[in-house]
């Protein structure tokens, strides 16, 4: 375990300090966003509804910055002591990347449930139909819903 800690330490202490900048921001954010859904306080969840038309990723810091991001909602997911679900990360995602000026689109769809069966929905973020978070290999089933303006 300790020689555990020391590896993910060292691996730590080699990033760059731009990237632990926001690995510590979209910490902060998840956790927030994960303490408001389990009070039943949605409101940090509202960027669903405020899809802008997405950045043409022009240069190479935007795209960094993309790649950075989905790097870190993968760390979040894997290593965070709570387990941020999949609308927590793509609305964190979406509103740091808001933050460096690079708008993305948030997609949420269900699955058609059968009877008997619990209601079951996902959430993902995309950039130009490149995935930030929530891909995963059977989301052809969700249904996705439009935003309502």
């Amino acid at each position: 375990m300790i020689k555990k800690l020391i590896h993910y330490f060292k691996i730590y202490y080699r990033l760059q300090s731009t990237f632990k900048k926001r690995l510590w921001q979209a910490a902060w954010y998840s956790l927030i966003a994960e303490c408001n859904l389990q009070l039943n306080r949605l409101d940090s969840f509202k960027t669903y509804e405020t899809n802008q038309p997405e950045t043409p990723l022009k240069d190479i810091a935007q795209k960094r910055e993309v790649l950075w991001m989905k790097k870190i909602m993968r760390i979040l997911e894997n290593r965070a002591p709570w387990t941020p679900m999949c609308l927590n990360r793509a609305t964190v995602a979406k509103r740091l990347l808001r933050r460096q000026g690079i708008e993305t689109t948030i997609h949420v769809g269900f699955k058609a449930r059968k009877e008997n069966e619990e209601f079951e929905g996902h959430a993902w973020l995309t950039i130009g139909g490149f995935f930030i978070t929530g891909r995963i290999p059977q989301l052809r089933v969700y249904q996705e819903l439009k935003p309502m303006v």
